[in-house]
């Protein structure tokens, strides 16, 4: 492939991608949207007939009077389908619709699966206008020699239209290609604009993250503490020591937890429900004792274990309401 559709096809991805804001694109919606481009297709007709410009210059100019070819528009339709069914076989590939492009590397890798880009780098890093240089290149080299091969041609012209053919093309040096050239670096510097700009807005939310990370450890670190040593040991015994299974470890007011329960605790057990109920009970008195000391601070509901299952299986006390 030539640089000046590679170009063209990096421009597409780029601006995909910018239109995603930073979002992944599937590699299947990426290959739909460059099969559809008619500027891809343009670029790689063009490169296709440098081979032979001067019959694409005449075709170009003189097609509409002296009329085209028909093996030479079929010539140009089979080159068009020819880079765009390599963009359908990429979107029909297995894997395409969850595999993800996040840059423009990403995108090249995968293309390189159907299309050879140009062994030389320079189109991909710095190169800028290349499709408005390459024209204004080739007319200034074939340009002087198209009287010559065209002579015939172009004295028909003369006898029909009156003008010369220096009158018809003007001064093609590149002032009227300029403003392609213009358009790419706008596009170019828009693009690197909201790079910055998007680069930023991440820099800010990983800031906001952090300090949003670092006030939930201040207000965890807040409410839990180490044990002490003597703390340790009263754990240790109620879920380790020796006693009746029956014994009631602890309560709080009408509940209670047994022993039991407590050695549900140990590795590899199944816990029950009365060890669970008992410590929701005790987070509600934590949280109790907590407001008290903090009037400002809102009051939290902990429901029983069985609510769930008191709820099912009764359901509620108006049948209008009960599900």
């Amino acid at each position: 492939m030539d640089k000046g559709t590679a170009r063209v096809i990096k421009n597409e991805v780029l601006s995909l991608l910018d239109g995603r804001q930073g979002s992944p694109c599937s590699k299947l919606e990426m290959c739909s949207i460059l099969a559809q481009s008619n500027e891809i297709r343009d670029a790689y007709l063009a490169a296709s007939q440098t081979a032979s410009p001067h019959l694409h210059l005449w075709n170009t100019t003189f097609g509409s009077i002296f009329g085209r070819s028909k093996k030479r528009d079929a010539m140009e339709m089979e080159k068009r389908y020819e880079i765009t069914n390599a963009f359908s076989r990429l979107a029909s590939r297995a894997g395409s619709s969850t595999s993800m492009v996040v840059s423009w590397q990403d995108a090249r890798n995968y293309l390189e699966n159907e299309i050879v880009f140009p062994v030389d780098g320079s189109w991909d890093v710095e190169e800028r206008g290349i499709v408005a240089r390459t024209a204004a290149l080739f007319l200034d080299r074939d340009l002087p020699h198209l009287s010559a091969e065209l002579e015939p041609s172009t004295i028909r012209f003369r006898q029909i239209t009156g003008t010369r053919l220096p009158e018809l093309l003007g001064d093609r040096k590149g002032d009227d290609l300029s403003p392609l050239e213009r358009e790419i670096e706008a596009r170019e510097a828009a693009r690197e604009k909201a790079r910055k700009s998007q680069a930023v807005e991440q820099v800010q939310r990983r800031l906001e993250e952090q300090e949003k990370e670092e006030e939930a450890k201040r207000l965890a670190s807040a409410l839990l503490r180490e044990f002490t040593d003597e703390e340790n040991a009263m754990v240790r015994e109620a879920i380790w020591g020796y006693g009746p299974g029956n014994e009631i470890i602890q309560a709080e007011g009408s509940d209670s937890v047994q022993r039991d329960s407590m050695r549900k605790l140990q590795p590899g057990q199944w816990l029950n429900d009365e060890v669970i109920h008992f410590f929701f009970v005790m987070l509600s008195k934590r949280d109790e004792e907590m407001c008290a000391a903090d009037p400002g601070r809102k009051r939290s509901h902990f429901f029983k274990s069985f609510f769930m299952t008191k709820l099912l299986n009764e359901g509620n006390s108006d049948p209008n309401l009960d599900g």
